[in-house]
């Protein structure tokens, strides 16, 4: 993979993750790639020197239109990775990321055109990228988005997501839920098969995008297990956060 410079031109602050905006500024076209892959990240120097997944929340037409991309990434206090970067990474700052990597996108060939996406913590930021790019592509043709936290604070691109929903007209319905808050809009409690059913639908044809902390997705792939969905039918990416 080639060493990709870039520049970052802003920074979008929330309560758990900071999205860079960056623009490419080296001389040869810079690789593209697809709404839910992600590039690595170089921290640090010398025998320090480490690398960390970054997943890449702006669709596919940004790069192409602007040369730009945005990154994003959640901040906790057991990541000294994403604590580093979110210290260490300021408007102007200079760096390297290469990629771009991972198979988690849709592919028309081998996907439904119908699909259901399910994430939690920064698990929705492929799946942003996704919905961005439905604005643009013919496929998928519907996206349904199961989206769960604690707490609306930890719903990552919230108002983004409704803006997304009402803008694809029907093409994507939006369910969130939270596990320890109760608001208006919002489903609350745990993840049930009786919840995932309704607010998913049939799975029949469908394909799934899961996308989310180990502990998440080990509680879909139960659902999904239950619910006789066929393992060629599941993406998964597991996130750390």
């Amino acid at each position: 993979m080639k060493d990709i410079p870039l520049r970052i031109l802003s920074i979008i602050e929330a309560p758990s993750a900071k999205t860079f905006r960056m623009k490419y500024y080296g001389k040869e076209e810079m690789p593209a790639f697809r709404a839910g892959q992600y590039f690595f990240a170089s921290i640090g120097s010398g025998e320090e020197k480490t690398t960390l997944p970054c997943m890449i929340s702006s669709a596919p037409a940004t790069l192409e239109e602007s040369n730009c991309l945005e990154i994003t990434v959640p901040c906790r206090k057991d990541d000294p990775l994403g604590s580093y970067i979110h210290k260490n990474w300021r408007t102007g700052t200079v760096l390297t990321l290469s990629g771009p990597c991972g198979d988690f996108y849709y592919e028309n060939a081998r996907d439904g055109s119908d699909i259901v996406a399910i994430a939690s913590g920064n698990g929705i930021t492929p799946i942003r990228s996704m919905a961005l790019d439905m604005i643009r592509t013919g496929g998928p043709q519907q996206m349904t988005i199961l989206y769960g936290g604690e707490n609306s604070e930890d719903l990552l691109f919230d108002t983004d997501l409704e803006f997304l929903a009402k803008r694809l007209k029907g093409r994507l319905k939006l369910h969130r839920l939270l596990t320890k808050e109760k608001r208006s809009g919002y489903e609350s409690g745990s993840l049930t098969r009786n919840l995932f059913e309704k607010a998913c639908g049939s799975l029949e044809g469908k394909t799934i995008f899961l996308s989310g902390t180990p502990k998440m997705t080990s509680v879909v792939r139960e659902l999904l297990d239950e619910l006789g969905v066929p393992e060629t039918a599941i993406r998964e990416q597991i996130c750390t956060a």
